[in-house]
Order: C-alpha cells, then sequence, then structure tokens
C-alpha cells in the first residue's frame, strides 16, 4: 500500500516504482478540473460519465476520489506537511538513498504548498455545484497546510523544500542543517504565494523574496535550485543559481514568483 512504499527507492529500481504513488498528483487533477469548473460554470462535466478499467463512476465521483486519496492516503508527517510518498513535482528528489526508515514520513514542502492553492479553488468549485461537505474538507486541508509551513517549513530566510527523516532532516535548508541539499529550492515559494499561506505573515513572504532575489537570481529568472551557497550569499557579488549565473535584480520566473 502507498503508506508503506520505500520512503527513497534505491536508483536502480527508479525506472519501476518513481513514478508508482507520486503524492501530488491528484492535486493537479483537482486543480484543473476546479480552474475549468469556475471558468466556464459547466456544472455538468461532474455528471458525465467515465470508465477506468472495469469501474463506472461520474466525474464528479472520480474527483471526489483523488480528494479522499489525499485527505486520506497521502496524510502527513510529523510536521504536518503533506507526504511526499515515492515522489512529488521533481522526481529526481525521490531517488536519493539517505533515508532511514522502510515506511514513508518524508514531507514535501512542494506538494503542501501546492495543495493550498489547488484545495482552496476546489472548494470553491464545490460550492459552486453546491457540495459544502466536499468543499470544507478541501478548504481545511488548505489551511492546515498553510499554518503547516509557516510553523515548519520556513527557516528565517526561504521555505524549506522536503523532510526526509530523522537521519536526513531538511533538504533546501542552510548547509549545516541540511548537508546533503543545502540552499533554497524556488519551486514551493509561487504555490505558497498562490496559496495564501503568506497572507498573514508578510515578514516571511519578504524575507523569503528577499533571500531567493540575492541568492537565486539569473537573467532567465530564478533558479530551482541555488545549491551550495553561501549564508552571507548577496546578489551584489553575483551569485547565481544553480547554472552558476548570477547578478539580476529582478525576482521572476515560471513557478509564480514574480517581479
Amino acid at each position: 500500500p502507498p503508506a508503506r512504499l520505500p520512503a527513497r527507492p534505491p536508483a536502480h529500481k527508479l525506472q519501476l516504482i518513481v513514478c508508482t504513488c507520486p503524492a501530488a498528483r491528484q492535486l493537479y487533477l483537482l486543480l484543473c478540473a476546479a480552474d475549468y469548473l469556475l471558468a466556464t460554470k459547466d456544472t455538468a462535466l461532474l455528471d458525465r460519465p467515465v470508465k477506468r478499467g472495469s469501474k463506472h463512476m461520474t466525474v464528479g465521483h472520480g474527483l471526489r476520489r483523488a480528494l479522499d486519496f489525499v485527505t486520506q492516503t497521502v496524510g502527513v508527517g510529523p510536521h504536518g506537511l503533506l507526504r511526499e510518498l515515492t515522489s512529488d513535482w521533481d522526481d529526481g528528489l525521490a531517488v536519493r538513498p539517505d533515508f532511514s526508515s522502510d515506511f514513508n514520513t518524508s514531507e514535501s514542502v512542494l506538494t503542501a504548498a501546492l495543495a493550498t492553492h489547488a484545495l482552496a479553488r476546489f472548494a470553491a468549485a464545490m460550492r459552486l455545484v453546491g457540495d459544502g461537505k466536499s468543499a470544507a474538507v478541501a478548504e481545511g486541508v488548505a489551511e492546515r497546510q498553510r499554518v503547516a509551513i509557516r510553523r515548519s517549513a520556513f527557516n528565517g530566510d526561504w521555505l524549506r523544500r522536503a523532510w526526509f527523516g530523522n537521519t536526513t532532516g531538511w533538504i533546501g535548508d542552510r548547509g549545516v542543517a541540511a548537508p546533503h541539499a543545502p540552499g533554497p529550492f524556488s519551486a514551493q515559494h509561487g504555490w505558497a504565494m498562490l496559496g495564501g499561506v503568506f497572507d498573514a505573515a508578510d515578514d516571511v513572504l519578504n524575507r523569503s523574496l528577499y533571500s531567493l532575489g540575492q541568492r537565486c537570481s539569473s537573467p532567465f529568472g530564478i533558479a530551482y535550485w541555488c545549491q551550495g551557497m553561501a549564508d552571507d550569499a548577496s546578489g551584489a557579488d553575483g551569485v547565481g543559481g544553480a547554472d552558476g549565473v548570477g547578478g539580476a535584480d529582478g525576482v521572476g520566473g515560471a513557478d509564480g514568483v514574480g517581479g
């Protein structure tokens, strides 16, 4: 069962397992469906029949099953953040072999941030069709993720990327705290902004944007992983992202970090 999948599958098994049960897949489905419903008001979509293998259901039933998967199967780890399962948006992050547990308690800050936006949108779509119960479930999860991100993922300068257990600890933290993958990752910040994580915490938002701008700016926007950055890195001395290009003033990129 997904709750017992290895948190860090061996690299030679990557092709077989890495996409077996990513925690974020259902969230993208719910977000796409919600955006369509809210834009078109085509509520008849939910009554359309679909077939999955030998099973017949409606689109609405399938979407509610996806929500149940997020709440009941993915669940949360020790910091209240959504678990990673075999991977998240970045499959390459899931192949590290240095997680000591046989049970998947690792958490993804990126998936948690995605949930704050995707589930808020899905809640709005469910209210549109009169399903207050599903709306309340979705918004409840989204709000708990906002709180967990602010409480546990923010390190004083940026949002950490993931929790890989007591042995490895945080990924995307300062160098001493995360020796395996130091430095900020950018993608989770965009989803967090879209999902309202920073709405009641301007200081957290401003500090995160400053840190990304100082450490990750490049002529192409914001680098995904600004690895190996020193704690005193600054944009003035040309420190950049994973591609080694720095010095840009703006905070930009495709993941929602604008400027």
